[in-house]
């Protein structure tokens, strides 16, 4: 029984490159491998302004509405606050 000749080429492979040649750069170069280590933190910096966002309206609200007043207060330790009345 004859094995197959696993040295060859398959007929979908490329040719194998020359020794001692480097492999060509990918394209885009430099411009392109920033772009792509640049997006995780742009991601990341978007969520941290979005959540900042958020906290400083949840704040806001806290501050400037009587309900949300003084349900802040209410949360304060060591703070007791009975008929909070202000401008």
């Amino acid at each position: 029984m004859d094995r197959p000749d696993l040295s060859a080429p398959c007929a979908g492979a490329p040719p194998p490159a020359a020794p001692g040649l480097l492999p060509a750069p990918p394209r885009g170069g430099p411009w392109r491998a920033f772009w792509h280590l640049l997006q995780p933190v742009l991601a990341v910096l978007l969520l941290l302004a979005l959540v900042g966002g958020a906290l400083t309206s949840v704040g806001l609200w806290l501050l400037r509405s009587p309900d949300g007043t003084a349900w802040l207060l209410a949360r304060l330790p060591g703070l007791d606050i009975k008929g909070a009345e202000g401008a």
